[in-house]
């Protein structure tokens, strides 16, 4: 079977997974799935999702909607959203997901180097928001 590449929110992908909503903190096994995610190193396996508790407010930067804690490469430093000077405060709540690439400790999304999270409850404060 061929490779097909498609961007998608982590929103979308729950529902192709079948996740039943993303209210309730929650973490997915997909080892096995063949769920690639890109990276600066190439597409790599995603080995889980996690449902995470929804915040109060958010930030954003570029097409990216993240969490106060959630961190991105800037300049050769892990930086949290809530500290960069680019990043626009979003006074709504927002539902939180997360993802854990294995083979490596990020991932590119909404065209930023984003921090990759640990699986098994030893996680980053680094989030991905839908």
């Amino acid at each position: 079977m061929p490779n097909i590449k498609v961007k998608m929110t982590m929103e979308k992908l729950s529902k192709i997974l079948g996740i039943p909503n993303l209210d309730e903190p929650a973490e997915y096994d997909l080892e096995g799935f063949g769920i690639k995610v890109n990276t600066p190193t190439g597409f790599q396996d995603m080995s889980d999702f996690i449902v995470k508790s929804a915040v109060d407010h958010h930030y954003e930067i570029g097409g990216l909607k993240t969490t106060p804690a959630h961190r991105t490469l800037v300049d050769g430093n892990w930086v949290r959203s809530k500290n960069r000077k680019d990043a626009k405060r979003i006074d709504e709540p927002m539902k939180v997901v997360d993802m854990h690439v294995p083979n490596g400790n990020c991932y590119l999304a909404g065209g930023e180097v984003n921090h990759n999270t640990t699986p098994g409850g030893r996680r980053f404060a680094s989030l991905a928001g839908v």
